[in-house]
C-alpha cells in the first residue's frame, strides 16, 4: 500500500524534494524502476536515444545507480553540500 501511495504521489506531481535526494539518490529496488515516471508538470526534458550493443536490463540498472553509493559524474561535493543546505532550511 506505500509503495501504491508514493507512486500515486509521482504521478500527482505531489512529491517535495528533501536532502535526501541529494545524499542517498539513484537507488531504485530492480523491481520498481519499471513504475517510476518521470514528472512532467514543470520540468524541462532533454530526450535523446543511444543504441547500446549490452542488455537492455544492465543500461537500465546503471542509469537506476546514478547518484547513491557510486556518486555521480560529477561534483560530489557540491551534491552534498547542496543537500546539507537544504537540510538547513528544512527540505
Amino acid at each position: 500500500a506505500a509503495v501504491k501511495r508514493a507512486f500515486s504521489k509521482i504521478a500527482e506531481n505531489a512529491v517535495i524534494s528533501s536532502w535526501k535526494d541529494a545524499w542517498v539518490s539513484g537507488t531504485v529496488h530492480g523491481k520498481y524502476s519499471d513504475f517510476v515516471q518521470v514528472p512532467e508538470h514543470g520540468c524541462l526534458t532533454d530526450r535523446r536515444n543511444r543504441a547500446f550493443a549490452c542488455d537492455p536490463e544492465k543500461v537500465l540498472e546503471n542509469i537506476w545507480a546514478i547518484g547513491g553509493e557510486r556518486g555521480w559524474y560529477g561534483s560530489n561535493w557540491l551534491w552534498r553540500i547542496r543537500g546539507f543546505l537544504d537540510k538547513l532550511v528544512g527540505g
